[in-house]
């Protein structure tokens, strides 16, 4: 499919977004706009395509967006993360685990392994509560201490 497709009316706005991005990212986009504040603030991790989320965000993946955890291996800890957190006002992350992603890069994947395992040492303390999961992504909700 092609973008003219809909524009021209060919197919609906729905299903050209579903078709470039999966089941999963709708779904998440729904469940945001559904169980979250209209204040929230959301972090996108291994997602980059903000375009369609329904409250404020900001892109967290190492490596695509510098401004957070990028060359920060030496010294990068759940503790660093969180604090990063509340320090931007995020009260969601969007974590996202889907194949249908054009900037799913190996190399870059590999270089975050040790962001992965900092942030589920943040799920497994409970740092981040998990809202939903489903088709490739997972929402949390940063708990406030």
């Amino acid at each position: 499919m092609i973008a003219a497709d809909s524009v021209t009316g060919k197919i609906r706005n729905v299903d050209y977004i579903y078709s470039a991005t999966g089941e999963g990212y709708l779904q998440a986009c729904n469940v945001i706009c559904d169980t979250t504040p209209k204040d929230a603030k959301v972090m996108l991790i291994f997602e980059h395509r903000g375009l369609y989320i329904p409250r404020r965000h900001v892109i967290g993946t190492p490596y695509f967006q510098s401004k957070y955890f990028t060359d920060a291996d030496s010294s990068l800890t759940p503790e660093n993360i969180r604090a990063t957190l509340k320090a931007e006002g995020i009260s969601y992350v969007l974590v996202g685990l889907s194949s249908n992603d054009p900037d799913r890069i190996g190399k870059y994947l590999e270089k975050s392994q040790k962001f992965a395992t900092m942030l589920q040492a943040l799920v497994d303390r409970q740092d981040l509560k998990i809202v939903w999961s489903g088709s490739g992504y997972m929402l949390y909700r940063v708990e406030t201490y």
